[in-house]
């Protein structure tokens, strides 16, 4: 964490070293600056919040835990910033600036970053499995309908006799076996329906 003051135009006045360690800029660069100066590399991502921000600084009101993201470090990556302060008046009531306290919280927005993308790989991953069953599933109930309507065909001898009875018997357990197998892929279907939603 480090520590921060402006004066009443928003120009840094004190910047504790802990920024210099965390940012890699030279303190020295940013006293003087305005904030919108210093970070007007926000991320688009911030944008909405960052002018919420500056509301409150405009009108001078406290302001708690506001995260934002730019490319302020000195090698150009991005980091994450959460700053809370809180408007400082004199004894006339006149503001005079602020004071706050600003933490990186660029491993925490990370990790969360990370759990996001993985959260999002598994839904695509659960996507394309519940897609593939239902494709496949689809593509062998095609052949076993006919499987089964020809051995119901054969087994009932619509088209004439079989012959020998082994025949029948060997046409109704085609039927049954395909039937079976017809019964556990529409299950398979129907689950794949339930998770794809």
């Amino acid at each position: 964490d480090w520590f921060w003051e402006m004066d009443q135009n928003f120009r840094f006045t004190y910047l504790s070293e802990r920024y210099e360690e965390l940012s890699g800029h030279k303190i020295a660069d940013r006293i003087g600056t305005t904030r919108q100066i210093s970070e007007n590399t926000s991320t688009p991502e911030s944008q909405a919040a960052w002018q919420q921000h500056l509301d409150d600084l405009i009108n001078h009101r406290p302001f708690k835990n506001f995260e934002y993201g730019s490319n302020a470090t000195s090698d150009g990556s991005s980091r994450w910033v959460r700053i809370s302060g809180v408007p400082i008046f004199d004894n006339n009531g006149a503001f005079v600036g602020y004071r706050g306290v600003g933490s990186d919280i660029r491993k925490e927005v990370e990790a969360k970053q990370e759990i996001t993308r993985a959260r999002e790989q598994a839904e695509m991953s659960n996507r394309a499995k519940s897609e593939f069953l239902a494709h496949m599933s689809h593509e062998l109930r095609t052949p076993l309908n006919g499987i089964i309507g020809f051995s119901e065909m054969m087994k009932k001898e619509l088209l004439g006799p079989l012959g020998q009875l082994k025949y029948k018997e060997y046409a109704a357990d085609i039927s049954d076996a395909g039937t079976h197998l017809l019964d556990l892929l529409n299950e398979i279907l129907d689950l794949s329906r339930i998770e794809a939603g």
